[in-house]
């Protein structure tokens, strides 16, 4: 699955510090985009925990605080492109129990991309006619920010390990046309958090060339190193030549954290329309429906039938032979 991030915020320093925050981040990220209309997502506990992709098997509620209290922490964002500083967190989150409320502020959202960004840059894309109201929003703020969309596949970030490599494979992932990347020395820095005491030797041996390692490792990116110049030239940025190598057949890891009250109940009343003659679904549910089924079928078959359990609640094994005949899973009673 693809997780779209605004350009200028993938070019920022997100400060944190380990890998566990990164995958926290993209993939609340990727409940927006696919799952919040209004800047507001639920999610509870334990899923923000998955997200996490801690190994550790037991559930740690200090390890979930610890979470949540470095995703609200206050910063300061400068985007030099537009001469804007915004100082606060990017997440509000509000608890109640086991769950959590999750909102971007009001001048956050031009820089996070919801379900509702997707669907109307979809049908721009694909030239289909939009509503009084989608037109009014495409034409004041998302004609500009969609020119701002970066894709990165969550099978991917997900599967590199290392908090550098992490920020490393976002930074390349929207120059993956041209194969060149090039960055201020001062702004990759800043944007890949990057200790002050670090020399430019050390960063290119502790950072630099770890992250390319484990991007290579992954078969994700292959590095072209040029051969430099002899003398005491200063370095002034970073250069960057890479090229994409075949897509490797990932399981994609994030669709075991797709069990989400919302997205539960409106799957749960998909399946009660189904059954109602003469009666018209909802434009939400047949593209729920529509979603299912795309992303069943890029798993193996081996992976369809727990992605589909985990959205769609069985009670009897006639509902799952229904289940599995809709979504043309093999079905073999274990």
């Amino acid at each position: 699955m693809k997780i779209a991030i605004h350009r200028e915020i993938n070019r920022l320093p997100i400060y944190f510090q380990d890998e566990i925050m990164v995958n926290c981040f993209v993939g609340i990220l990727k409940v927006f985009n696919h799952f919040s209309d209004d800047g507001i997502i639920q999610l509870t506990k334990k899923e923000l925990w998955e997200m996490s992709g801690i190994q550790d098997p037991k559930y740690r509620e200090d390890i979930v605080k610890t979470l949540i209290k470095e995703l609200t922490r206050s910063r300061t964002y400068e985007i030099k492109e537009e001469g804007t500083t915004l100082s606060g967190s990017v997440f509000i989150i509000s608890q109640n129990g086991d769950e959590l409320k999750i909102e971007i502020p009001k001048l956050m959202q031009p820089y996070i991309f919801t379900k509702f960004d997707k669907q109307i840059i979809n049908k721009a894309d694909k030239k289909e006619k939009l509503t009084l109201k989608e037109l009014d929003y495409w034409d004041s703020t998302l004609r500009k920010k969609s020119k701002e969309l970066v894709l990165i596949e969550e099978a991917e970030i997900l599967g590199v390990k290392g908090k550098y490599a992490k920020r490393l494979y976002m930074l390349l992932k929207p120059f993956e046309g041209t194969g060149y990347f090039v960055m201020g020395i001062e702004q990759f820095r800043s944007v890949m958090e990057v200790p002050e005491a670090y020399s430019l030797a050390i960063l290119n041996r502790n950072i630099i060339n770890k992250a390319q390692a484990e991007l290579e490792k992954k078969e994700i990116f292959e590095f072209i190193v040029e051969s430099k110049g002899k003398g005491r030239r200063k370095i002034e940025k970073i250069e960057i030549n890479f090229k994409i190598l075949p897509t490797k057949n990932i399981d994609n890891k994030a669709s075991k954290n797709r069990k989400k009250s919302k997205d539960v109940k409106v799957l749960e009343t998909m399946k009660e329309a189904k059954n109602r003659e003469n009666e018209n679904i909802s434009s939400e549910i047949i593209e729920l429906r529509e979603y299912a089924k795309k992303e069943s079928k890029n798993l193996p078959q081996s992976k369809r039938f727990e992605f589909l359990a985990r959205l769609i609640p069985v009670k009897t094994v006639q509902d799952i032979e229904e289940i599995c005949k809709e979504f043309g899973v093999n079905f073999e009673v274990r």
